[in-house]
């Protein structure tokens, strides 16, 4: 009686005395709601208090259809459903003895994911090569040793933290707004040493993990040594000391060639060795291919005869 008074002219929120009482582990009894991650398993188990009841039903209720089944028992006072996947959102109550639950939410939670990104590789400005930018699905990329990788991309939900992992250490990577101020966007910058994978992390402001990372591999090529090809031509192992050498000269380089020139030693018997190099004229066409018919002069090194 005193709680229908209570209840009816109070209009105070109280339950009646019921001899059992079941909760769903893991809801807030005040706000019985639970974020699942798409994809994910679940485990509801059911406590009894008071009367435990020989069966428990559970109700699910689904956007387009509806089930209901006895949950397992385990132990002397708890019953449990387990579901391989949580595909979309639904409701459920359980009932059992006398008792009904309120209606609890399990909402699914999507997942982030990467949605666009673009890498652009800077390399040393000595190669002259320019910046090399690659988008969607970067695969693996070639670069000259000491380039820049720079990473800006987009996730599908608002971010707490991104970074990427590679060689062994973590890269914080900077998280801004997009178009309509969510901070869904990343960016930054690493400088590869060894190379390898690279994978980018993202964390959600849910919580939620990724089903998959996104990855990518990046190999620095080593700058290898110019191949040099000369030879000297219409000179014979007799010269004067104002003698004038004429070359002809093949190089190539990777990134290109900018300039030749010669290094020389010449040494007399009672004298110090005289060591230099000179350049030769500018190139008429730098690049990574270059033929050119400098001459050295002799006369400058001052070489006496004999």
């Amino acid at each position: 009686l005193v709680t229908w008074y209570r209840r009816n002219v109070l209009f105070e929120d109280v339950e009646w005395p019921y001899r059992t009482r079941l909760i769903v582990e893991g809801f807030d009894e005040k706000s019985p709601v639970l974020g699942v991650p798409r994809g994910d398993p679940i485990r509801l188990r059911v406590r009894a208090e008071g009367e435990v009841p020989a069966r428990v039903r559970i109700r699910i209720a689904y956007a387009r259809e509806k089930l209901a089944f006895n949950l397992a028992r385990e132990g002397a006072d708890a019953f449990v459903h387990e579901q391989a996947e949580v595909t979309e959102s639904f409701e459920l109550t359980v009932e059992g003895g006398d008792f009904r639950s309120l209606v609890h939410r399990v909402l699914v939670l999507e997942r982030p994911d990467v949605e666009k990104i673009r890498v652009v590789t800077e390399p040393p400005a000595y190669t002259g090569r320019p910046a090399q930018t690659a988008e969607g699905d970067v695969g693996e990329l070639s670069v000259p040793e000491g380039s820049r990788v720079q990473v800006e991309g987009s996730a599908t939900k608002p971010l707490r933290r991104a970074w990427l992992e590679t060689e062994g250490r973590e890269v914080e990577l900077a998280v801004g707004p997009d178009e309509k101020g969510f901070p869904s966007t990343f960016s930054g910058s690493h400088d590869p040493k060894g190379g390898g994978t690279v994978t980018i992390h993202l964390e959600d402001l849910e919580g939620v993990p990724p089903n998959q990372w996104f990855r990518f591999i990046v190999t620095p090529v080593p700058d290898r040594i110019p191949i040099v090809l000369a030879r000297a031509e219409g000179i014979g192992s007799m010269i004067t000391p104002n003698a004038r050498i004429p070359f002809k000269v093949k190089a190539t380089d990777d990134y290109g060639v900018v300039s030749i020139g010669v290094e020389h030693d010449a040494a007399a018997e009672k004298e110090a060795p005289a060591k230099g190099s000179d350049l030769f004229p500018p190139l008429q066409a730098p690049g990574p291919v270059v033929e050119e018919e400098p001459a050295f002069e002799v006369g400058p090194l001052k070489i006496k005869p004999e």
